[in-house]
Protein backbone atom coordinates (compact mmCIF):
# COMPACT_ATOMS: atom_id res chain seq x y z
CA UNK A 1 0.00 0.00 0.00
CA UNK A 2 2.77 2.38 1.10
CA UNK A 3 5.03 1.77 -2.42
CA UNK A 4 1.79 2.31 -4.36
CA UNK A 5 0.75 5.33 -2.63
CA UNK A 6 4.53 6.65 -3.02
CA UNK A 7 4.11 5.99 -6.96
CA UNK A 8 0.74 7.96 -7.42
CA UNK A 9 2.38 11.27 -5.63
CA UNK A 10 5.06 10.60 -8.18
CA UNK A 11 2.97 10.37 -11.12
CA UNK A 12 1.56 13.86 -9.23
CA UNK A 13 4.79 15.36 -9.16
CA UNK A 14 5.41 13.93 -12.42
CA UNK A 15 2.35 15.99 -13.99
CA UNK A 16 3.22 18.97 -11.81
CA UNK A 17 6.30 19.88 -12.36
CA UNK A 18 6.01 20.08 -16.25
CA UNK A 19 3.04 21.96 -15.71
CA UNK A 20 4.32 24.68 -13.49
CA UNK A 21 7.23 25.36 -16.22
CA UNK A 22 4.28 25.76 -18.63
CA UNK A 23 2.45 28.16 -17.09
CA UNK A 24 6.03 30.25 -16.42
CA UNK A 25 6.50 29.64 -19.93
CA UNK A 26 3.41 30.63 -21.29
CA UNK A 27 2.26 33.45 -18.76
CA UNK A 28 4.93 35.87 -19.36
CA UNK A 29 6.37 37.76 -22.72
CA UNK A 30 9.21 36.43 -24.80
CA UNK A 31 11.26 39.47 -22.88
CA UNK A 32 10.54 38.22 -19.58
CA UNK A 33 10.64 34.87 -20.29
CA UNK A 34 13.91 34.11 -18.76
CA UNK A 35 13.17 36.12 -15.40
CA UNK A 36 10.24 34.09 -15.47
CA UNK A 37 12.27 30.78 -15.74
CA UNK A 38 14.88 31.64 -13.52
CA UNK A 39 12.66 32.28 -10.84
CA UNK A 40 10.87 28.90 -11.60
CA UNK A 41 14.86 27.09 -11.52
CA UNK A 42 15.24 28.91 -8.19
CA UNK A 43 11.91 27.61 -6.79
CA UNK A 44 12.51 24.26 -7.67
CA UNK A 45 15.51 24.23 -6.45
CA UNK A 46 14.40 25.45 -2.90
CA UNK A 47 11.73 22.71 -2.99
CA UNK A 48 14.37 20.19 -3.13
CA UNK A 49 15.90 21.70 -0.26
CA UNK A 50 12.46 22.31 2.06
CA UNK A 51 10.94 19.11 1.26
CA UNK A 52 13.65 16.45 2.54
CA UNK A 53 13.73 19.47 5.79
CA UNK A 54 10.57 19.16 7.01
CA UNK A 55 10.38 15.37 5.55
CA UNK A 56 13.65 14.75 8.22
CA UNK A 57 12.31 17.35 10.91
CA UNK A 58 8.95 15.43 10.86
CA UNK A 59 10.77 11.63 10.78
CA UNK A 60 12.80 12.36 13.34
CA UNK A 61 10.59 14.36 15.69
CA UNK A 62 7.65 12.78 15.31
CA UNK A 63 7.69 9.45 12.81
CA UNK A 64 7.89 8.85 9.50
CA UNK A 65 3.77 9.28 8.56
CA UNK A 66 4.08 12.02 9.89
CA UNK A 67 5.01 13.25 5.98
CA UNK A 68 2.60 11.99 4.63
CA UNK A 69 -0.04 13.75 7.25
CA UNK A 70 1.91 16.56 5.99
CA UNK A 71 0.65 16.75 2.78
CA UNK A 72 -3.32 17.42 3.51
CA UNK A 73 -2.64 21.61 4.82
CA UNK A 74 -0.07 21.72 2.62
CA UNK A 75 -2.02 20.57 -0.79
CA UNK A 76 -5.11 22.76 0.77
CA UNK A 77 -2.88 26.03 1.36
CA UNK A 78 -1.43 25.23 -2.56
CA UNK A 79 -4.68 24.40 -4.00
CA UNK A 80 -6.07 28.09 -1.90
CA UNK A 81 -3.05 29.95 -3.52
CA UNK A 82 -3.58 28.74 -6.79
CA UNK A 83 -7.59 29.80 -7.36
CA UNK A 84 -6.29 33.16 -5.64
CA UNK A 85 -3.43 34.38 -7.61
CA UNK A 86 -3.39 32.75 -10.34
CA UNK A 87 -5.19 34.36 -13.19
CA UNK A 88 -7.84 31.36 -14.96
CA UNK A 89 -7.15 33.04 -18.19
CA UNK A 90 -3.52 33.80 -20.00
CA UNK A 91 -3.16 35.23 -23.40
CA UNK A 92 -6.82 34.62 -24.44
CA UNK A 93 -6.90 37.19 -27.07
CA UNK A 94 -4.21 35.46 -29.27
CA UNK A 95 -4.59 34.61 -33.04
CA UNK A 96 -5.10 30.72 -33.91
CA UNK A 97 -1.76 30.53 -35.16
CA UNK A 98 0.39 31.77 -31.91
CA UNK A 99 -1.59 29.89 -29.78
CA UNK A 100 -0.50 26.48 -31.56
CA UNK A 101 3.47 27.57 -32.22
CA UNK A 102 2.82 28.49 -28.01
CA UNK A 103 1.44 24.75 -27.07
CA UNK A 104 4.17 23.11 -29.41
CA UNK A 105 6.90 25.45 -27.34
CA UNK A 106 4.95 24.44 -24.18
CA UNK A 107 5.08 20.99 -25.13
CA UNK A 108 8.70 21.21 -25.65
CA UNK A 109 9.38 22.74 -22.00
CA UNK A 110 7.26 20.47 -20.23
CA UNK A 111 9.10 17.44 -22.05
CA UNK A 112 12.67 18.96 -20.78
CA UNK A 113 11.38 19.75 -17.30
CA UNK A 114 9.87 16.01 -16.77
CA UNK A 115 12.96 14.80 -17.75
CA UNK A 116 15.04 17.19 -16.02
CA UNK A 117 12.76 16.55 -12.94
CA UNK A 118 13.51 12.17 -13.24
CA UNK A 119 17.08 13.25 -12.94
CA UNK A 120 17.35 15.85 -10.23
CA UNK A 121 14.98 13.84 -7.72
CA UNK A 122 16.24 10.97 -8.77
CA UNK A 123 19.93 11.99 -7.98
CA UNK A 124 18.64 13.39 -4.74
CA UNK A 125 16.72 10.45 -3.71
CA UNK A 126 19.80 8.13 -4.38
CA UNK A 127 22.06 10.39 -2.53
CA UNK A 128 19.92 10.90 0.41
CA UNK A 129 19.24 7.37 0.84
CA UNK A 130 22.93 6.57 0.98
CA UNK A 131 23.79 8.73 3.01
CA UNK A 132 20.99 7.14 5.38
CA UNK A 133 21.75 3.88 4.93
CA UNK A 134 25.27 3.83 3.81
CA UNK A 135 26.82 6.25 6.06
CA UNK A 136 24.63 6.29 8.87
CA UNK A 137 22.91 10.13 8.72
CA UNK A 138 19.89 10.21 10.24
CA UNK A 139 16.88 11.82 7.90
CA UNK A 140 17.02 15.04 9.06
CA UNK A 141 20.97 14.48 8.40
CA UNK A 142 20.83 13.47 5.61
CA UNK A 143 18.42 16.50 4.12
CA UNK A 144 20.49 19.37 5.86
CA UNK A 145 23.63 17.20 4.06
CA UNK A 146 21.74 18.15 1.06
CA UNK A 147 21.39 21.55 1.79
CA UNK A 148 24.33 23.16 0.12
CA UNK A 149 23.10 22.20 -3.47
CA UNK A 150 19.76 22.66 -3.11
CA UNK A 151 20.79 26.72 -1.78
CA UNK A 152 23.33 26.95 -4.92
CA UNK A 153 20.54 26.12 -7.59
CA UNK A 154 18.17 29.10 -5.92
CA UNK A 155 20.98 31.36 -5.83
CA UNK A 156 22.26 30.47 -9.41
CA UNK A 157 18.64 30.24 -11.03
CA UNK A 158 17.71 33.81 -11.42
CA UNK A 159 20.66 34.77 -11.69
CA UNK A 160 20.90 32.12 -14.99
CA UNK A 161 17.47 33.51 -15.93
CA UNK A 162 18.47 37.38 -15.79
CA UNK A 163 21.22 36.94 -18.06
CA UNK A 164 19.02 35.11 -20.76
CA UNK A 165 16.94 37.91 -20.52
CA UNK A 166 19.79 40.77 -20.58
CA UNK A 167 21.04 39.23 -23.52
CA UNK A 168 17.80 38.50 -25.54
CA UNK A 169 17.77 42.47 -25.22
CA UNK A 170 21.40 42.91 -26.29
CA UNK A 171 20.78 41.15 -29.77
CA UNK A 172 17.59 43.71 -30.54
Amino acid sequence: MLVASRLIQGVGAGLVSPASLAGAVSGFPPERRGSALGIWGASSGMANLVGPVIGGLLTVTIDWRACWWFFLPASAAVAWGLRRFVPATIHADESPDAAGLRQLVVAAAALVAALTFVVMIGAFYLAQQYLQVAAGYSALGAAAALTLIAVLVGVAAPLAGASRTSAARGRR
